[in-house]
């Protein structure tokens, strides 16, 4: 009996042994793996460093897989891996990813902005916030720099509706654009070549030199036939954006890498005419019907690259009878005024009271508690 236990105990100590010796074995050839996808790290004077490593290895360009990694130094040969954070990149392939929540831009000059990645989230020995490092390698980010998708102007299968003739009040609500780019990132500016693709527009090739556009900038087709080419000097040129089939979407002015604010930024339907012009000598926004007739009007202000609705706002109907009118005093309406088909004042509203008039007669007062 006894010799039995010994015996199961020299077979337990064997197994024992064996997976002792395969776990060791694993963990070098995954050591050896991953050591050689690493980028060699330069510790010399640092304390605390964040490194941000993507696999650029691939024939798509696009990186495949990408990790993070904190170190600190404990003397000026050792220094220690707090941790490291493994990640299939799906940024380069999917922006709306969720590690694309959590790239962060950071204006550092007034014409370059750089892009860092963030954790907004605990990643094992990542301390928020501080923990960010600047984008290395090639990406495909949101871009708002570029417009959506052809938005308010693409080409309709209807009529298109009179907003003042179905009775619907319009406000001017300020366009946010956000679309895609993908290119290379140098120290978090971009760098190189740039290409801004989108299903309803033609593809967009641009340059960069340390986050300023610098250099030959083209619009192809599908078969990739040249629709504009230009070519930009630090910043300053003419960006024209075209659609799919060929049609102008937009002109846009910029100086140094920022937007030129002594020309006037022009949208087109796709019929060639003017959908929206936007002046900002004169400060004023016009927009259009397809018709060619005016849609509305809003004053501007313009201050420190930031616009507010300033002044009068006029609204028309397709056949281009005035139907409403505000006053903005920085975005804020202090009035509203609306007009029946003969032009005449419907109702007033002003902060809580409204005013209700029939065939231009004052008719009735109303105040809101």
């Amino acid at each position: 009996m006894l010799m039995m236990k010994e015996s199961n105990l020299k077979v337990q100590l064997s197994k024992l042994n064996y997976n002792r010796l395969l776990i060791a074995f694993l963990f070098i050839f995954q050591f050896a793996f991953t050591q050689q996808k690493h980028i060699v790290i330069d510790y010399t004077n640092v304390v605390d460093s964040i490194t941000l490593y993507v696999d650029q290895n691939n024939t798509e360009k696009r990186s495949a897989i990408g990790f993070i990694r904190k170190t600190q130094k404990r003397t000026s040969t050792e220094k220690k891996t707090i941790d490291t954070c493994y990640f299939h990149n799906l940024i380069s392939k999917n922006p709306d990813y969720h590690f694309q929540q959590k790239i962060s831009v950071q204006k550092i000059k007034k014409n370059v902005w750089k892009h860092y990645l963030v954790y907004h989230e605990d990643c094992r020995g990542f301390k928020l916030p501080k923990d960010s490092i600047s984008l290395e390698g090639y990406f495909k980010i949101l871009d708002n720099t570029k417009p959506v998708d052809g938005a308010l102007y693409e080409p309709s299968l209807y009529n298109e509706p009179d907003p003042y003739d179905d009775n619907k009040v319009l406000r001017p609500v300020p366009l946010t654009p956000a679309s895609t780019s993908e290119g290379w990132f140098s120290k978090g500016l971009k760098n190189g070549q740039w290409v801004f693709l989108n299903y309803s527009f033609a593809k967009t090739e641009e340059y960069y030199k340390n986050g300023i556009r610098d250099g030959l900038y083209t619009v192809n087709t599908e078969n990739d036939s040249i629709l504009y080419q230009t070519t930009f000097i630090n910043g300053t040129g003419v960006e024209k954006i075209y659609r799919k089939d060929g049609s102008l979407y937009h002109i846009k002015h910029f100086k140094n890498g920022i937007q030129d604010y002594t020309k006037p930024y022009t949208i087109y339907y796709d019929s060639n005419k003017i959908a929206a012009k936007t002046d900002y000598v004169k400060g004023i926004v016009t927009e259009y019907y397809r018709n060619g007739t005016i849609f509305k009007t809003q004053q501007i202000t313009l201050k420190n690259d930031i616009f507010y609705y300033n002044g009068l706002y006029k609204g028309y109907n397709k056949a281009g009878q005035l139907k409403e009118k505000q006053y903005y005093d920085h975005n804020t309406i202090i009035y509203t005024i609306t007009y029946d088909t003969k032009e005449r004042i419907q109702k007033i509203e002003t902060g809580n009271m409204i005013q209700y008039f029939e065939k231009g007669k004052l008719k009735e007062v109303k105040f809101i508690p």
